[in-house]
């Protein structure tokens, strides 16, 4: 069934140069945000909404230094009001340009975003509240970022305290068995030579732990870059700042052998552009990949898996075909 959805603990520290200016912004926006009675009517609500409204704006348009002061407040409004509203819809579409996704029968709600570094790279924060089903309540996390210190994640399982970040834009669900995987698709600028696209999963287990990756790809692109192509949790696409890549869930055409006949079949699928370096002595540095121009791959989702196909036709969605119902409501915008 396919839906569209809309270890010891790793301590990092990040430096970060604490001037009167952000400690005084830190603490207004916290005072003056938090308050002291609980969110609990539906004023409530609209009003701190309002206010994670201005917070988040703040993140991009206010004062570089007050830019992590911004986000920690952000995310500690968001948390206490997600908590207070546990169960219940929330109109997050009324902050412009946040991303956020709603799983079905609010299983969970994910709320992510960037926060932008003075390097010209971002760095990602993201709160996460899931359905204890042991426990018939809800559990909130905040998703710490380390991807600046994981170059390689492709092998690794990762939990909210250690969670290789991105900016997701699109999420979908199947389920395998008796579990539920959540396939996320995003955008990772946290390095400075070369910028990522990640397809990441996550799952949420019985007790309300939750994992990112998951072994459900067969295998990795031929020109990839990964340290290894098998028992592969996420893919990682890395290529050029100076370009864009297409990495996106749609309805296209894929051809696939049947005994000695090629057939056309037509499905819902990952597609993405082949990237290639621009001179065969490059083929080791994705700094400088780019997409080679109409030659794109595919992930289909067959036999609880993502089966990599290499021949794609990829053109324009028929919109006579229905597309298979959403059940999150993910708000799509250019990245920051």
């Amino acid at each position: 069934m396919t839906k569209r959805v809309g270890s010891p603990k790793l301590c990092i520290t990040k430096t970060i140069i604490i001037n009167k200016f952000t400690v005084i912004s830190f603490l207004l926006s916290f005072f003056l945000f938090i308050g002291g009675s609980p969110l609990q009517s539906q004023n409530t609500s609209e009003n701190a909404l309002q206010k994670l409204s201005f917070l988040f704006d703040q993140i991009y348009n206010g004062p570089p230094q007050a830019r992590w002061a911004n986000s920690d407040s952000f995310s500690i409004v968001l948390r206490q009001l997600m908590d207070d509203f546990a169960g219940k819809e929330l109109a997050f579409e009324q902050i412009p340009h946040l991303r956020y996704f709603t799983g079905e029968n609010l299983r969970f709600r994910l709320v992510n975003w960037s926060v932008p570094e003075s390097d010209g790279n971002s760095s990602y924060r993201g709160v996460l509240q899931v359905w204890n089903e042991n426990k018939q309540n809800y559990i909130c996390y905040t998703l710490n970022d380390i991807s600046a210190y994981q170059p390689y994640p492709e092998n690794v399982l990762y939990t909210p305290d250690n969670w290789w970040g991105a900016l997701y834009y699109d999420c979908i669900e199947h389920k395998i068995g008796d579990r539920i995987y959540y396939t996320l698709l995003g955008l990772n600028t946290s390095v400075a030579t070369y910028q990522q696209k990640v397809i990441d999963v996550f799952q949420i287990k019985k007790n309300g732990e939750v994992e990112f990756g998951a072994s459900i790809f067969s295998s990795a692109p031929k020109y990839s870059d990964s340290k290894s192509s098998s028992n592969l949790k996420r893919i990682i696409f890395r290529f050029s700042r100076k370009t864009d890549m297409i990495l996106r869930y749609d309805y296209q055409t894929y051809i696939t052998q049947k005994g000695k006949k090629k057939i056309e079949v037509k499905d819902q699928m990952i597609v993405f552009d082949y990237l290639i370096p621009p001179a065969i002595h490059l083929l080791e540095e994705c700094t400088y990949y780019v997409p080679s121009g109409g030659l794109y791959n595919a992930y289909v989702f067959m036999d609880d898996h993502w089966e990599l196909q290499t021949e794609i036709i990829a053109r324009n969605p028929n919109p006579k075909i229905p597309q298979k119902k959403k059940s999150t409501k993910p708000i799509l915008y250019k990245p920051l």
